[in-house]
């Protein structure tokens, strides 16, 4: 599995570097491009999407192996007598199909308040890099814990963790949206309470 996992780093690494850098290097989070960069410009169905996105569903996939512990997993998948793989690699669709959930809602409620597709490409791509780059920071922070510390505790830092992935993407497309484009404040707020917190909160609880 995670032989799986390298090589598609890999293939990403060398086949999309421009794109491999923006989610992999912190300095972006810092110095962020302006909404008419490259990276903005991609299909959500390229290559260049979807690779990604695949890549942190498996990890987390794998990762959930030993964050949800096999007491939760074989509740759901052991009367069936399903394999690790096959686990592994249905927890890893649902966290694909997941992904483009959130996106569709971002695009589908943003053409509701009308914003402009600048401004959705923007926060869709955000969404990503933001969640895959901290994402792979907290599986990392929780497997260093577990070596010293009990599970107990490094799941809590896993969950609180996670909540605050969630306030920091709230508030980082509060900042970020209104420095490309004027948007009333209240219509943006009231957007992603509905696209970004709403949905996020509902599904760590």
């Amino acid at each position: 599995m995670i032989f799986i996992i390298c090589l598609l780093i890999i293939y990403y690494k060398i086949n999309f570097h421009k794109y491999y850098k923006k989610y992999v290097d912190g300095k972006f989070f810092y110095f962020s491009q302006l909404g008419d960069d490259f990276f903005y410009k991609k299909s959500i169905f390229s290559y260049a999407t979807i690779i990604p996105i695949l890549i942190i569903s498996l990890i987390l996939s794998l990762a959930s192996k030993y964050i949800l512990k096999d007491i939760y997993l074989n509740s759901y998948f052991g009367e069936h007598s399903f394999s690790e793989i096959s686990i592994w690699l249905i927890i890893s669709l649902i966290l694909f199909i997941y992904t483009y959930f959130r996106l569709f809602v971002f695009i589908l409620v943003g053409r509701v308040f009308k914003f402009e597709v600048k401004i959705l490409n923007v926060i869709v791509y955000d969404f990503l890099r933001i969640t895959i780059f901290l994402s792979l920071i907290n599986v990392f922070l929780f497997f260093l814990f577990y070596s010293f510390t009990d599970f107990e505790f490094s799941k809590k830092v896993f969950d609180t963790n996670r909540f605050l992935i969630v306030i920091y993407r709230f508030f980082y497309y509060l900042l970020r949206i209104r420095k490309i484009k004027h948007i009333n404040f209240f219509k943006l707020t009231f957007y992603l309470i509905i696209t970004e917190l709403f949905l996020s909160l509902i599904t760590l609880f």
